[in-house]
Order: C-alpha cells, then sequence, then structure tokens
C-alpha cells in the first residue's frame, strides 16, 4: 500500500464480480476473495444495513468497500459503478463511487458526494449519512471533521470492522501517527480476522521504528488477504526497506500475477530494479505502470517518475523529454499542480546542467500556481543554487526561511547550507544541517557534502551511501536525482 506514505504531503471480487471486471486470478484466490466479500457483506457479519433492493449492488457496494479498504482504487470505483447501474438511487454507493474513484478531480468529487448525500437523505438511513458526510469532509481536507463522523458511526455499528477501520483511518489523519498506532490497535484486538486494518498498522509500527512487529503485522495482513495483490505490494515494500531485496521482488511479482492491472506493483519492481544498478529494467517496469494507470493523473506522474529514472541513469535530455511530455499533458488536462511540479523538475534538471533555460522553466511554473508560495521559493533557491548564481539563490533562500513548513523545512536547511558551502562556510552549512532531518535525501546529500569539505573522509562516505542506496527512495521525488547526483562524484 503505497498511498500511506506517498507522496510525503502525503496514502489501493464472488466469481461472479470477478467475471464483471474480467481479472485473471486463479479458482482458488477468487474463492478466497469472495469469501472476504461476504465476511464485510454478509447479515452475520453485522455490516452496516445498506438502502437498496438489488442484491447486485448490495454485492457491488461491499465488493467496492472492501477494494477501498486493500487501497486499490480502481476497482473500489468500478465496483461502485456497477453497485449504481444496479441501483442508480444507491446514494451511499455514489458517495463512494464520488470518494474513491481515480481520475476525478477535487470538485468533480465532491459533486459525487453531494449526489450520494441527496439520495441518502431522501431514502436512507442516519449511519448512511453519517459515512458520506465523513467522505466528504476527507475529500475537503477536514481530517477532524471526518474522525468525529467515523466515531458517529461507529458507535452506532460497534460491531462493523469496516467502520471502525475507517474511524482509526481517520483518527490518524486528525490527531498523528501514535494515535493512528493506538487506534489500530484498537481495532485488530476487537477484529483479529479484518485484514486491511493490519496493512495500516504494519507501516505505521515500521515508520515509528518497529520494523519487526512492521513485518509481522504486514506478514498477518498478507495471511488474511492472500488473494488480493495489495497485501504482497505491502509485504513487498516493507521488505525493501528492510534490505531484503530478493524478498521484496517475489511479493511484487505476485501482486501483478494476481492482478496485472495492479499498477503499483511495476512501481515497486521499478524499485528493486534501480537498487540493485539495473536501470534499463527500472524504466522497463515504469513503462508497464504508465501502461496500467488507473487515471490521468497516475499516468502523468508515472511519466514523471520516468523521467527521474532517466535522470539517475545520467541521460539528462531523455529525463527532460519526459518532464516535458508530463508538463504538456498535465496542463491539458488541467492538472495544475503536476504541471507544477513537472516544470520546476525541468528547471532543476537544467540547472545541474547548462543552466541555460532554468529561469523559463521556473516562469511557467509560477505562472501555474503562483510565486508567493514556500515551494516557489525553495525550487526557485535550489534551482539558482545549482546554476551558481548565489545573489538569486540567497533571496530566495530568505523567503523560503520565512515561509517554509512541513517538509520545506529540511529544503530551506539544505539550501542554506549549500550556499553557505559554495561560500567557502562550512562550519556555517553544518550548523544549518545540525537542524534538518537526516533521513531527508537532499539534507543527507548535504551532509557528505559538508563533512567531504571538512576533510571528515568516513562520515561523507556513510552520508553519501545513504542517499544512493536508501531503500525507502521513490521515484516521484523531485528532490531524490538532485541529492543523488550531487553525492555520486564524492
Amino acid at each position: 500500500m503505497r498511498a500511506l506514505h506517498r507522496p510525503l504531503w502525503f496514502f489501493a471480487i464472488g466469481c461472479a464480480l470477478t467475471a464483471a471486471l474480467a481479472v485473471d486470478i486463479d479458482a482458488a484466490h477468487a474463492q478466497q476473495t469472495e469469501a472476504q466479500y461476504a465476511a464485510y457483506a454478509s447479515p452475520d457479519s453485522d455490516a452496516m444495513p445498506v438502502t437498496t433492493e438489488s442484491d447486485a449492488a448490495k454485492r457491488h457496494y461491499w465488493a467496492a468497500v472492501w477494494e477501498m479498504d486493500n487501497v486499490y482504487f480502481l476497482r473500489a470505483g468500478e465496483h461502485a459503478m456497477l453497485a449504481l447501474e444496479a441501483d442508480p438511487d444507491f446514494g451511499l454507493a455514489r458517495a463512494l463511487h464520488g470518494f474513491a474513484m481515480p481520475g476525478l478531480q477535487q470538485q468533480e468529487r465532491l459533486d459525487e458526494i453531494d449526489a450520494g448525500i441527496a439520495a441518502i437523505a431522501k431514502n436512507g438511513t442516519t449511519l448512511e449519512m453519517l459515512v458520506a458526510l465523513a467522505f466528504k469532509e476527507q475529500v475537503s481536507g477536514n481530517a477532524a471533521g471526518a474522525r468525529d463522523l467515523f466515531a458517529a458511526a461507529k458507535k452506532m455499528a460497534p460491531e462493523d470492522a469496516h467502520l471502525a477501520f475507517r474511524w482509526a483511518q481517520a483518527k490518524g489523519a486528525a490527531d498523528g501517527p501514535q494515535e493512528a498506532l493506538l487506534a489500530l490497535q484498537t481495532v485488530t484486538a476487537k477484529f483479529p480476522e479484518s485484514a486491511p486494518a493490519y496493512n495500516n498498522l504494519a507501516y505505521g509500527q515500521y515508520l515509528a521504528g518497529n520494523q519487526q512487529a512492521g513485518l509481522t503485522s504486514v506478514r498477518k495482513y498478507a495471511e488474511l488477504n492472500d488473494g488480493h495483490p495489495n497485501p504482497h505490494d505491502s509485504f513487498a515494500e516493507l521488505l525493501q526497506w528492510a534490505g531484503r531485496l530478493d524478498a521484496a521482488a517475489t511479493h511484487y511479482e505476485a501482486a501483478a500475477e494476481i492482478d496485472a492491472e495492479f499498477d503499483q506493483a511495476y512501481l515497486g519492481l521499478a524499485e528493486i530494479a534501480q537498487l540493485t544498478d539495473k536501470p534499463d529494467e527500472a524504466r522497463r517496469q515504469i513503462t508497464t505502470a504508465i501502461e496500467y494507470a488507473p487515471s490521468d493523473q497516475a499516468r502523468i506522474n508515472y511519466t514523471r517518475a520516468l523521467g527521474n529514472a532517466y535522470l539517475l541513469d545520467g541521460d539528462w535530455r531523455a529525463a527532460m523529454e519526459q518532464f516535458g511530455k508530463a508538463a504538456a499533458e498535465a496542463e491539458a488536462a488541467g492538472l495544475n499542480g503536476i504541471a507544477t511540479v513537472a516544470y520546476r523538475q525541468m528547471a532543476l534538471t537544467d540547472a545541474m546542467g547548462d543552466g541555460s533555460a532554468f529561469e523559463s522553466h521556473l516562469a511557467k511554473a509560477d505562472e501555474i500556481q503562483g510565486s508567493t508560495n514556500a515551494a516557489s521559493h525553495a525550487f526557485a533557491g535550489l534551482a539558482y543554487g545549482l546554476s551558481g548564481n548565489l545573489h538569486k539563490a540567497r533571496a530566495e533562500a530568505a523567503q523560503l526561511e520565512e515561509t517554509a513548513q512541513g517538509g520545506l523545512v529540511q529544503v530551506s536547511h539544505a539550501l542554506n547550507a549549500m550556499l553557505d558551502l559554495e561560500s567557502g562556510d562550512a562550519e556555517g552549512a553544518m550548523a544549518q544541517l545540525s537542524e534538518a532531518d537526516p533521513t531527508n535525501p537532499i539534507v543527507r546529500a548535504m551532509l557528505a557534502e559538508t563533512y567531504s569539505e571538512m576533510g571528515q573522509t568516513v562520515e561523507a562516505q556513510e552520508f553519501k551511501s545513504q542517499v544512493i542506496n536508501d531503500r525507502t527512495f521513490n521515484f516521484f521525488n523531485p528532490l531524490y536525482p538532485v541529492a543523488y547526483h550531487r553525492v555520486e562524484d564524492l
């Protein structure tokens, strides 16, 4: 499950359902998946009742819920659509479709959820209304509101494992990772056979520093839900982070074998290829992910990832072609955020090269997204710094220092350290970096450079290794290639 940690501005079928979606799952996997859906939907499961007279709509709704909880949003959205085909007045299915279907813009999501809410108001229940409203608050970015609505829904149906899981997720988004861990532990204790909660629990435990507990939980997730691709993808990712790359590759391959359209498996295989020095294979796997991308957003972001793969391999021209393609396609589709990042990546790539056009790329990004936000100052400062224009870089760095929040605080420290080094002030650079997060790739790169400048070769090589061999890297991070190329020649 990659949705939990990427990006950091951070998170995914009965036999008749399998046939309807033409999913190539063998008979044993299909039978197990049918059983999982039945566990969610059965009257004996204490699942919340839903308002529809159509048995087909109910089956597809609970299939959609199961796929959503297992972070496979394409399948969730497809099943929600099939539920609506069976019963166009099924309000909760419409709200879930708006929440889960890949490719919708935010306003489209809100409009679809509102249509579902209106249908629930006519013939639904209070419990259904609470869930639909919680979806709306999540889409609107109101984590606390979603938490409180799911808490109220959970109170009305205390034996519903799905509602308990959604509450734990919402609580984590509102109250932070520690509260998420506590909530998920509560859910798995009460519903020990409910697979999806172990997925989130595993990531939470691993990222909190308890790697063994994380691997134990993700193994439990895979055991409970072996017929779904996401448990194998999650297991693979945590094995990858732990350095067990062969085992990780086996599970990524298993995810793709279960469902060939599960695009995230190919991205995982691309990461394994990159980490094992097989750049051609990494690009091939990303190209396959592009083929199976569930939405324009995903496809264009994978195109950006392909640009990063070329850049890591030193093919600057091919990288610029992919970034340019991503920027143009994102602009045409009205995906301004993706277009902005793509133009900024073009700026950084050009600044690391001959520096002839990076200012035009920065200007294009600012034209789309604005020039007064912290991200604009961060990318402009880095681009000017990489090109050697220290005067303009310092002006941008000063603006960034005043406005940076979240992950951009680390970029601010790294940028100031870069500028101090360029001015011959290694001590000033180290003072900046002492306040930064040493797990951030651009901070690690500057630590490697600073230690090298100070003559501390062992420390410099250690931080270089942490950048080059970072098993948690991802191809979407626009700053990772900058970090990589800053240290490769140290």
